[in-house]
């Protein structure tokens, strides 16, 4: 018995050319093969990323995660930041866009500025080391000090640049 094969340009060449051919054959049907690849890893506040691999064949492969993860994935992105002051407005930029805060600004305060800007939809304030307005003369130990907790952005996900 014979075999004519016609072979066409191949879709991913690596940009160099294609010397040779490789053909599979089998005297049995060819099976769909199911490949598992385990993944195990606690959440953290970081952007990770799953990559596989295999030769370049035309094959559709299907990748299912199985986890044990009872969260919804979603981490939420924290900035904290400190500032050392006794008067004066700063301010702090995001996407191209600024909001400023009074020296002696509440979490309130704080809270409407930032959600003034375009792309934030939602934030939540919270002070740290015991202090209540956004600044605060250094007393030795610490200066003002805020955590700001980004609830929803619009048109931005992700791990966000420092504002």
């Amino acid at each position: 018995s014979t075999l004519a094969v016609t072979i066409g340009a191949p879709f991913h060449d690596g940009g160099k050319d294609v010397t040779s051919y490789r053909v599979d054959y089998s005297t049995k049907p060819f099976v769909q093969e199911r490949q598992r690849i385990s993944l195990a890893c606690t959440p953290q506040p970081e952007i990770q990323s799953v990559t596989t691999s295999a030769s370049d064949i035309n094959e559709v492969q299907y990748l299912i995660l199985d986890s044990s993860y009872s969260g919804n994935g979603e981490i939420l992105e924290v900035q904290n930041i400190r500032c050392d002051a006794t008067g004066g407005v700063f301010g702090v930029s995001l996407a191209g866009e600024t909001a400023y805060i009074s020296h002696d600004a509440d979490a309130n305060d704080i809270k409407e500025s930032l959600e003034s800007m375009k792309m934030v939809g939602e934030v939540s304030i919270v002070f740290n080391n015991g202090k209540s307005t956004a600044c605060a003369p250094f007393d030795g130990s610490s200066a003002g000090d805020f955590s700001v907790t980004f609830e929803s952005l619009s048109g931005m996900d992700g791990d966000l640049p420092l504002m």
